[in-house]
């Protein structure tokens, strides 16, 4: 049985103890992957880039060693480490193919109300916040209209040889936008899956329960309405938001077995 002075000290390690998050990009780099960090004040000790916190990691400065799948030529984790007690340390390893470089968008609140970007001049998919892989050279970046929000200007971005280029985009609240909130019938279509969803210029769909509330710009708006089987969905409807206003809309299913 531990002494009542071993417990102690445990409990003492515990309370002033920090914690290390390693989280890697692109996605296809093994969660399993492992990376080393090594202190004066510890004989060292391993962590994966699952994104899930290294507990119990004394205070101190720690050198980071990273290894890499083949193929992947370098790191961007940052090679020395600082853990304050009490903290969760994020650290973000972004790993290179040879001659590449990446870039970090981040959206912001916006992104929860559809803000997406991508590359200029590609006809490349809306992405949401995060990094993707680029060949070293200059790149514009050009984001997607979000309801209530306002509109985004493109942003000229450097991107450099095994290096990570961040921006961020200035998405502002605006009031020039209302909210749609449709209620499906009957109870027995809803209980099916029947879903509702504004049309927007992306191909991208977001598929709304019975009586959900979206933001949408104030003017005309179209919403459609989900195919299910065995029921003749509504024809696709027009409605006018008005700013600062709840338009509401009833719609019914047909049974058609």
């Amino acid at each position: 049985m531990a002494s009542l002075s071993m417990l102690l000290a445990g409990q003492e390690r515990a309370a002033m103890a920090g914690s290390v998050t390693f989280r890697r990009t692109p996605a296809e780099i093994p969660q399993s992957l492992q990376v080393s960090y090594l202190g004066d004040r510890s004989s060292g000790s391993t962590a994966f880039l699952n994104g899930i916190p290294r507990t119990n990691t004394l205070p101190g400065t720690y050198r980071v060693s990273y290894l890499k799948p083949n193929s992947y030529v370098a790191c961007s984790g940052p090679t020395s480490i600082t853990v304050v007690a009490d903290q969760n340390m994020i650290v973000d390893c972004h790993y290179f193919m040879p001659e590449t470089g990446a870039l970090r968008v981040n959206l912001g609140d916006a992104e929860g109300h559809g803000a997406r970007w991508r590359i200029k001049g590609t006809a490349d998919a809306w992405e949401k916040s995060g990094v993707i892989t680029l060949a070293p050279g200059a790149y514009t970046v050009e984001y997607r209209t979000a309801p209530g929000w306002s509109p985004e200007l493109p942003q000229d971005v450097e991107v450099s040889l095994y290096s990570v280029s961040s921006i961020t985009a200035g998405y502002q609240r605006v009031s020039n936008h209302g909210y749609v909130s449709v209620t499906l019938q009957p109870a027995t279509a809803v209980a099916a899956g029947a879903q509702w969803a504004l049309i927007t210029d992306s191909s991208e769909e977001t598929w709304r329960n019975s009586g959900a509330v979206a933001p949408a710009l104030m003017g005309a708006n179209q919403i459609k309405f989900k195919p299910l089987e065995n029921w003749q969905a509504p024809a696709n409807q027009n409605v006018n938001v008005t700013v600062g206003k709840t338009t509401r809309v009833k719609e019914s299913y047909v049974s058609n077995p």
